[in-house]
């Protein structure tokens, strides 16, 4: 991105009459030999995402990102979310190589946004206090990775897989207790690849993008039979605007579920078609973890990588078929392989949909307020009192807080971080919530008959 310098590097504005108030605005600055015209925050937040051309703003420069959304690694709707929208503290919060991401971004550069509404955006003392936290973070040299502690989580993985297996072969084909045995060991293994496969998508274990993108294919696509790809497409919309109704996929999915306390009403308003919302805390129990990832999963992912063709990730994933049903095909055959996988996917999707859901789903949920970056994290979620076993087995996010202030961050960073952001948190009157694993769980639940409650009692009283 080129350097913004003073609005009078050479002389007075020139000022032009306005016939299109999108190819001719009034002011343009000078930056050296480049004139750059000034928009103001009304016009850039016209083109939103729902819009032809989508623009954002970065520090105080306005992009027209139209053309890079289907080549941004971190996939389409991550830019398409922040469109019309300032994204400054997003943008350095996902990104690590800032100087290589910035060589890109010249070519969309088509302006810069009006001073007095860069500085209504950005100068706000919670985007200070933030600057701060995240410069005392980087002064404890919290983002600089303990390549011992990831090596242990990679062997551990390992281990837990191979002893699955061995037990298989050994007494899991005649006995049903070494069979279930083997499969809890062997999505243990895949519990704890996907927490490997987070870090790595994340940016927060390696220190260039590249590395971190080419480990993150090959952990989640030869290790869990699953696509970077999408997991790029929908975690990152889910970290740019969580807990937003139709920006977060998350928690949108209203055919079967509908979260939060405002979004009911506005749905039931809406759509004035009789649904089945006030039972959903109930079939959640048969529809939400036992089917996630078994089915829901299996059929989004194969349809984004034939989509979008994504023939690595695909092939990457049919390894990991190749290899996972073979190796349990040696005592089970070919079917019993298949039916072990599927098996182990079930166990999975039980430990993986509680472990992320309850950190989520019992908070604010909204169409998008347009909050800053601090602001939208903490309200959107919760934090699980810390042991060693819930931050081995959630992958450390029971610190969910930190993890969406800090996105690139190692996680077993998170502890050492806490104590700092609930300071901030306090200073800024904002949420800081924390809680037991149980009552994370139990809030869940409850959650959903008090949002299932009010889109029924709304819809009826029409």
């Amino acid at each position: 991105m080129p350097v913004l310098k003073e609005d009078t590097t050479d002389g007075n504005p020139e000022l032009h009459l306005r016939s299109n108030k999108y190819t001719e605005p009034v002011t343009v600055i000078a930056n050296g030999d480049k004139k750059w015209p000034v928009y103001r925050m009304s016009e850039v937040s016209e083109h939103s995402w729902k819009h032809q051309r989508k623009w954002v703003v970065i520090r105080r420069g306005v992009y027209d990102i139209t053309n890079w959304l289907y080549k941004h690694p971190g996939g389409p709707w991550v830019l398409k979310n922040y469109a019309g929208q300032d994204g400054t503290t997003a943008f350095l919060s996902f990104h690590k190589d800032l100087s290589v991401v910035e060589k890109y971004m010249r070519t969309y550069q088509i302006g810069v946004l009006d001073e007095e509404d860069r500085k209504a955006l950005q100068d706000t003392p919670i985007a200070y206090e933030f600057a701060d936290l995240t410069k005392k973070a980087h002064d404890m040299g919290l983002f600089k990775t303990n390549f011992f502690f990831y090596a242990c989580v990679f062997v551990h993985i390992i281990i837990l897989e191979v002893l699955g297996f061995y037990i298989l072969h050994k007494i899991g084909y005649k006995s049903w207790l070494g069979y279930l045995l083997a499969a809890i060991l062997l999505s243990s293994s895949q519990a704890q690849a996907g927490w490997l496969q987070h870090d790595f998508g994340h940016l927060s274990v390696l220190k260039s993008s590249r590395l971190n993108h080419m480990a993150h294919k090959f952990v989640i696509g030869f290790m869990k039979g699953a696509a970077a790809s999408w997991w790029n497409w929908r975690h990152y919309r889910h970290h740019s605007k969580p807990n937003v109704v139709v920006k977060d996929p998350d928690i949108t999915f209203p055919e079967l579920f509908i979260f939060g306390k405002n979004f009911p009403i506005l749905w039931a308003k809406k759509h004035k078609i009789a649904r089945y919302y006030q039972w959903q805390h109930l079939y959640f129990f048969f529809l939400g973890p036992p089917m996630l990832l078994p089915v829901y999963f299996h059929y989004e992912i194969t349809r984004h990588v034939i989509k979008y063709k994504q023939w690595m990730d695909l092939f990457l994933m049919g390894m990991f078929l190749v290899r996972f049903i073979g190796i349990a095909s040696y005592s089970l055959g070919i079917g019993g392989g298949l039916g072990l996988y599927m098996f182990v996917r079930f166990l999975e999707s039980h430990w993986f949909t509680w472990a992320t859901q309850m950190s989520h789903i019992p908070m604010h949920v909204s169409y998008d307020e347009k909050n800053d970056w601090p602001t939208l994290q903490t309200l959107a979620s919760t934090n699980v009192s810390a042991t060693a076993f819930t931050s081995w087995w959630s992958g450390h996010l029971n610190y969910q807080i930190e993890h969406h202030l800090f996105p690139t961050m190692p996680r077993h960073n998170f502890c050492k971080i806490a104590p700092h952001v609930k300071e901030f948190c306090e200073k800024n009157h904002l949420t800081y919530t924390v809680k037991t694993t149980y009552r994370a769980f139990a809030d869940i639940v409850l959650s959903m008959r008090e949002s299932g409650d009010l889109w029924y009692n709304t819809f009826y009283e029409m």
